[in-house]
């Protein structure tokens, strides 16, 4: 199964904007269990200051079937951040989408994400969670 993510977000109030590009790889070796990652590549633009960083994450997830066309794909998803101008950071995702499967080898899919992350080099209460909806598009040969 391939994933993918990509994300744009701009803030006009700000001056602000943000390109993420975060192409992922699941493969299941089972019918339910996966074994997956993802790469990243992050542009930042603020008042004239701009950064770039680069991630890694890698993931494991159980796919639970709630009919023939319709699953829950739960995944617990670890990783880092290096940006260029900044301290590194750890990442923990753990992500819960309904996925429809309107055709054989094609899902998409909707649904809440939690999520830590931690600066490195920095004391535990620096750790940042938050949360929000996710979206999915993918398939399968």
């Amino acid at each position: 199964m391939v994933t993918e993510d990509f994300n744009i977000s701009y803030y006009s109030n700000n001056g602000t904007s943000n390109l993420n590009v975060r192409p992922s790889l699941d493969y299941f070796f089972t019918d339910r269990l996966s074994i997956g990652g993802r790469l990243g590549l992050s542009w930042y633009s603020s008042n004239g200051n701009s950064n770039q960083s680069r991630s890694i994450a890698w993931r494991f997830g159980a796919n639970f079937g709630l009919g023939e066309k319709v699953s829950i794909w739960l995944t617990l998803e670890n990783g880092i951040v290096l940006p260029e101008n900044s301290s590194n950071l750890l990442f923990t995702n753990l992500v819960f989408p309904v996925l429809l499967h309107p055709a054989p080898h094609f899902f998409v899919g909707i649904g809440p994400y939690l999520d830590g992350q931690r600066t490195l080099g920095e004391s535990e209460s620096d750790v940042d969670f938050g949360g929000g909806l996710t979206s999915f598009v993918g398939g399968w040969w």
